[in-house]
Formats: structure tokens, sequence, C-alpha cells
């Protein structure tokens, strides 16, 4: 019975996957509007850009949902992960495995329907004229489809192809998809600062472009998530499960606007309260669940975090960090030394000046420790972020588990 329970919390509460569940999707009006005007316009094509952590692939999939939902069985979707350094040809080999494997689950009909369909463009992408897949085949293979079935095509992680000479076909083929006012719908999902990082050439195709930026989700939007989880998970089990609305602002805050975060705290601390017989989490039960959330953080999170803070026996490293955490921040992330001074002098309750930090903000910025990076503007303003944002939570989540944290955020 426990472990059914527990089951369920973890259907709802899933920080390593995204969510495909419209019901369980909180937040993102805005996002999801945008996304599905451009979607329903022939020509456009959405993409979604904004830090690693916000949602981009579960706005994504909500999309790919809602899509599906609108075209009932007359529609396919088809995503591809982008891998490190793949080139364009090897991005639309991995798209026809996908493409076949969304057919051959079509019922027999349709199977037959797509099945000339499958052979030709099987012809266009895996063995292209000269042995070098063109703009021109994909165009014609995904013009192919679309005369069969509405379609929607998702390239995922984009930002891991590279740079120039990469994204470029991407731009020519987007630019000639919508002149030829093929019915279909491109979307592309990566990690970047603005449109600009992440696919080259767009000057030409920004008619064709919907830019569907992804902030931080705001606290509201994370307490949501966490109340409206506890309240999927009483539908779901009959058994009453809440949080008050404190808590989900505390939960809220430590997230710093990544639903990553919400997700792992609500699910440990929901388990925390199943266990315990417990109806309502509390402040208290979010504190008990801590250190099973930060067993369940990214291996890649807790290992860059442990050799930042212990790869030398000195005690303020663990300090300074959490400083770092808590120090305010520009609009982009950024904080200066002066700002994490005066962190740490509230965290150890005891005047610290920049002599006391700058040796440890160089050795987070630099090799091959590379927690933060560095912006310089000249040779004595240099300002630090953290080099992978889902990062400061963590160090959050750390202070508080540890007691470090000053009195002034609780």
């Amino acid at each position: 019975m426990l472990h059914a329970k527990l089951a369920t919390l973890k259907s709802i509460f899933r920080p390593s996957s995204p969510t495909d569940d419209v019901n369980l999707f909180r937040g993102r009006t805005r996002q999801i509007e945008s996304l599905l005007t451009g979607i329903a316009e022939i020509g456009q094509h959405p993409v979604i850009y904004g830090e690693r952590g916000v949602g981009k692939t579960s706005l994504s999939y909500i999309a790919r949902t809602l899509y599906m939902s609108m075209h009932a069985g007359e529609a396919l979707s088809v995503r591809v992960q982008c891998s490190d350094s793949e080139s364009f040809s090897e991005v639309w080999t991995h798209f026809f495995r996908s493409f076949r494997s969304e057919v051959e689950a079509l019922d027999k009909e349709q199977r037959e329907h797509m099945k000339d369909v499958v052979e030709r463009v099987e012809t266009l992408l895996m063995f292209p004229d000269n042995d070098e897949l063109a703009v021109h085949d994909v165009v014609e293979a995904l013009s192919l489809i679309a005369s069969r079935k509405n379609l929607l095509v998702i390239l995922d992680e984009f930002d891991r192809l590279g740079g120039y000479r990469e994204t470029i076909p991407f731009a020519d083929l987007v630019k000639s998809v919508s002149d030829d006012l093929v019915p279909m719908t491109l979307i592309i999902v990566g990690v970047a600062d603005n449109i600009d990082g992440l696919i080259q050439g767009h000057q030409s195709i920004a008619r064709n472009i919907r830019q569907v930026a992804m902030p931080r989700m705001s606290d509201p939007e994370l307490a949501e998530i966490l109340t409206g989880g506890f309240a999927a998970y009483s539908e779901k089990t009959g058994e009453s499960l809440s949080c008050d609305a404190r808590t989900a602002a505390s939960v809220a805050r430590i997230s710093q606007g990544f639903p990553y975060y919400t997700h792992l705290l609500g699910g440990a601390a929901g388990a925390e309260a199943i266990r315990d017989g417990e109806t309502v989490v509390s402040q208290a039960t979010v504190f008990r669940a801590m250190v099973r959330a930060v067993e369940d953080t990214s291996h890649a999170i807790r290992s860059s975090y442990t050799e930042a803070v212990s790869a030398r026996a000195d005690a303020q490293l663990v300090p300074t960090l959490l400083a770092c955490a808590l120090a305010e921040t520009d609009d982009i992330g950024y904080f200066s030394s002066t700002d994490v001074a005066n962190k740490l002098s509230e965290i150890v309750k005891a005047p610290r000046q920049l002599g006391h930090v700058n040796s440890h903000l160089k050795r987070f910025a630099g090799d091959p420790i590379w927690i933060l990076e560095e912006r310089r503007r000249g040779e004595r303003s240099i300002r630090y972020r953290f080099r992978d944002p889902l990062m400061k939570p963590f160090v959050l989540i750390k202070g508080l588990e540890s007691g470090m944290m000053p009195e002034s955020y609780a």
C-alpha cells in the first residue's frame, strides 16, 4: 500500500523527466498561448529558449499533447533529441527513425496509408543524392509526410549542435518550408540567453520564427506546482495531502525559479509526510526531506559542489559558496565580490572584507572547478554568476540542511 502511494506521488512530482500531462502542468499560460498561436499559423515555427532547468522540454511536450488532441487521429508528432556536435544530416537520420517508429505505432489501416510515404522519405533522408543531405531533400520529405498527416516536429536540445555552421542549414530549412507553405510546424528547443544564441542566420527568417522565451518561474507559479501536485495526489488516491501557503512559499523561494527543485522538494517532502502518516506537509517536513532531496539531485550538480568545497582544507569554502548563492544579482544573474563579502559577514556573524572572498571566487571560477563564470568590465571590475543556474538552489538547500543559512533568509 505504501509503495503504491509513493509511486503515485512520483508520477506527479517528476524532477528528472519532463511533464507531459496537461492536468499536472502548472503556470506558463502566456508561453502556452504563444506556442499554440505559432503552431496554428502556417509559416510560423516556434523557438523555445531559456536557461537550463526552466521547463522548456516540458512545454514542448505539453504543446505536443495539445496538438495531438486538436487533430485527433489525423496528426503525427516526431521528437528528435539532438546530440553533441551532430551534423544536419545526422539529425534527420534520427528524425527518420523516430518517424518510422511513430508510424509503426499507428493502427493497421493508417500504417498501410503511410507505407509509400515511409519508403520515399527513407530514400530521401537515408540515401540522398551525392551522399550529402541537402535542405531541399528534407523539405521534400516533410512535404510528403504533411500531405498525409498534420505534422509537428520537435528538435530538442538544439544548442548541443554547436555554432554557426551547424545551425545555418536549419535556418534555411525554416525559410524553405515557410515559403513553400508546407503544412507542418517545426519547434526548436534549446538553452540560450536569446534567439541569437540558439539559431544563427535567423535574420532572414525573422517573420517565420515565433520566439517563446522561457524565464524562470515566479514564486506563485512554483507554489502552484506544489499545492496542485498534492491536490492531484489526493484526487488519485482518495487520501488527503496538502501544504499550507507558508510552506509552499518557502519551497518556491528555495527553488529560485526552477521547477526542477520544486518537483524535487515536493516529492521528497510528500514522501516524508506519507511515511510518517501526516496529511499536511509543513516547513518542518520539508526540512526533514532535504537530506533525501540532496541525495536525489543530479549527480553532476552534487559532484561539482563537492569538488568546489572540499578540494583543500579551507573551512571558508562552504560559507563563501553559500554567500555567492545569497548575493544580490543583476538581471542576468551576475553578482559582485562586494555582494559576496556582505553575505559572508552575515553567515559567519563576523566582518569579512574583499580579501576574504576574492581568492575563493577565483578558485570557483577557475580550472578545474568552473562552478562560476566571470564577466569583466576592465581589469578591476569583475562580476560572477553560476555557470549552471541549477547549482544555486542546490547550494541554498545545503545551507538550510547544515543550519548555516542566515536568520534573515528564513
